[in-house]
Parts: structure tokens; sequence; C-alpha cells
């Protein structure tokens, strides 16, 4: 091999390195916006909650679809995802800037073809449980309305028959429930940490 044929090779083998260190660089900090970016909109300031994510089966660049799992817990309550309820949740993630061909967006669409196991929809409910107790009254109000809104939603999409009829299946309002139950209790851990420091 000549000179010049060696030269090009470790010039060609520096600038991948070059190249996957600037790429991983770039990672860690996008990894690191998203995670001051969910301090900010979560009110929490240690890693506590983002362990919560990880115990549920997401990463820091899935967690974005945490409020959206109610609304997927709440289709699959009758078995299957019907195509109105399935639009109403992707129109929620296109609000939400969760766009096709992210991690997140994958997964979500993964979560709508094929039905999460119950462990995963008791494990975001006790990280829902962990962020809300730490937030302000004005904050969880917020989120208790949007997320509980838009589950509501989606159990009204394909409800009924011909315009008749219940809207609202005995599963899905049991899964409402499940839901509005994660709120109640997250109120109540919340009020009691006030208190503690009373």
């Amino acid at each position: 091999m000549s000179d010049k044929v060696q030269r090009e090779k470790e010039e060609q083998y520096f600038q991948k390195k070059e190249s996957d260190l600037r790429d991983k660089l770039r990672r860690r900090m996008q990894e690191a916006a998203e995670i001051a970016r969910l301090k900010g909109e979560f009110g929490e300031s240690d890693e506590r909650v983002l362990k919560a994510f990880e115990e549920a089966g997401f990463s820091r660049e899935t967690v974005v679809l945490l409020h959206l799992v109610p609304l997927v817990e709440v289709a699959w309550a009758d078995g299957s995802v019907s195509a109105a309820e399935r639009a109403d949740i992707l129109e929620v993630a296109k609000i939400r800037n969760i766009v096709p061909g992210s991690p997140a967006y994958d997964m979500l669409e993964r979560g709508l073809r094929e039905r999460p196991k119950p462990e995963m929809f008791d494990a975001v409910r006790r990280a829902i449980r962990i962020i809300f107790e730490s937030l302000p009254k004005e904050k969880q109000d917020e989120i208790e309305k949007t997320v509980t809104s838009a589950c509501m939603h989606v159990a009204l999409a394909s409800g009924g028959f011909l315009g008749m009829g219940e809207k609202v299946s005995d599963a899905e309002r049991t899964a409402l429930q499940r839901v509005a139950r994660t709120f109640e209790e997250a109120h109540a851990a919340g009020a009691r940490k006030v208190q503690g420091t009373l």
C-alpha cells in the first residue's frame, strides 16, 4: 500500500471518528435540552421523575408521550382502537409536536397497533402521580383538565351506533375512572406533602 493510500485511509478514519463524536455530542445536548424542558414543564428538579418514566418503558426521547398514554388506554378499553379514536389521538400528538419519524411518534403508532401490557399503563399512572403531586395547583388543574377532556373525547369518538345508544361503553367508563383516580390520588398525596411542611 502506497503512502498516499495509507494517508487517505487514515484521514477517512479520523474524519469518521470526528463525525461520530459530533453526533454523540449532539445527542447528549438534545437529551440535556429535553431533560431541561421536562423539568420546566413538570416542575421537577431531580431524577426521580425520569427514573419513573424509564421504569414505564420510556426513553428521554419518548417521555413526551406521557399525557397521551391515558388516551391510548381509553382507546383500547373495548379491545381495539377504532379509526376515529386513532385519528383523535394522532391529532393530539400533532398539537404536542410529536411528528412522524420521531421515536415518540413511532412508539405511539406501535401502541395504537398493538395493545400495550396493563403493567405499562399502571407504570405510567405511577409516573403521572409522581409528577403531579409536585406541581403547583394551577398546573395540576391545567393538566388534569386537558388529559381528562382528551380521554373523554376519545371515548366518545366511536361510541353508539348511527348516533344512537350509549356513547361511552362500560369498559371505557372504567378506563376513564382509572385516569380520574390517578389525579385524585396525586391531589391527595400533594395535599399530604403540603400539610407535612406546615
